[in-house]
Formats: C-alpha cells, sequence, structure tokens
C-alpha cells in the first residue's frame, strides 16, 4: 500500500511539472533554475544581457550596453543619472556574486512573480547574500513591446 502511494505521489508530480512547467514549479519549491543561453527576446535574455553590460571592463560601453535594456519609463535624465551613478555602478562591483559561470554569464533565478501591470519581478541567486535579489521587467510599448529592466537591485 505505501508503495502505491509513493508511485501514485511520484506520477503527481511529474504530471504538476509537465501541467504547470519545470520551472515554474522549481521556484515554488524554492529550488530555482539556471539561465545558461536563453532565446532572443525573453526576459531572461535582458537579465543576463545587464550582467554581461555590467562585467565589461569598460564602463563606459558597458553602460552603454545596459542602458538599451532599461524600460523607456526609467530613461528621463534624473533617472539615467541614478541608474549609471548608483544602481549600475553597484552591479559593476558586484556582478561576479550573480555569475554561476562567468564564461556563459550564466546565473540562477530563485523566483519568478507575475506583476499586476503585465511586468514580471525576478529573484536571482547571489552568493553575497542569503536572500536573492529582485529585478522587474516589464514590456514596453516605446521598444515594440520587448522587455526592458524597470527597477533592479542587482
Amino acid at each position: 500500500m505505501r508503495k502505491r502511494l509513493l508511485i501514485l505521489l511520484a506520477l503527481l508530480l511529474a504530471a504538476g511539472f509537465v501541467a504547470e512547467g519545470c520551472r515554474k514549479l522549481q521556484t515554488r519549491l524554492g529550488i530555482g533554475y539556471d539561465v545558461t543561453a536563453p532565446e532572443e527576446g525573453t526576459p531572461e535574455k535582458v537579465l543576463q544581457d545587464a550582467l554581461r553590460a555590467a562585467a565589461d571592463p569598460d564602463a563606459e560601453k558597458g553602460w552603454q550596453a545596459f542602458m538599451r535594456l532599461l524600460h523607456s519609463d526609467e530613461r528621463s535624465p534624473n533617472s539615467l543619472s541614478n541608474w549609471e551613478g548608483m544602481t549600475f555602478s553597484r552591479m559593476r562591483r558586484q556582478v561576479k556574486h550573480y555569475l554561476k559561470d562567468e564564461a556563459k554569464f550564466a546565473f540562477e533565478i530563485k523566483d519568478v512573480r507575475d506583476l499586476d501591470d503585465g511586468g514580471i519581478k525576478y529573484f536571482l541567486f547571489t552568493s553575497k547574500s542569503d536572500m536573492p535579489t529582485p529585478c522587474t521587467l516589464r514590456p514596453d510599448k516605446v521598444a515594440n513591446n520587448q522587455w526592458r529592466i524597470s527597477g533592479c537591485s542587482l
């Protein structure tokens, strides 16, 4: 009887992975998932490109690449000044703590939350803390509804 219950539980768990999607279930279980080669146009690709920009040895070149990933709502002169002077500067200092494989710019997503405004908040694993770090992306109407960063604490 116990063996049958274990088999049934395993089948239900497997069905959950198929029905809900492995990644969503992994984040619900607190396991997270690695991002190594995300497809173009996905929010995960934008996150990887942001980490790549932060890791660029040429700070100005990295900033220019990162700035292109920002949502149009974040592009006022004051916002850009804050992004460059505070957020991007911190990202450059801490980027290695988010990368699981520096050669591939691989990172781990610990949680994903859909937002009411159509955005998505990702929580990235960092070796510097027990708490994952949030980064919010939203579709940008000005950029043909491509995913863009609207908030980030990396």
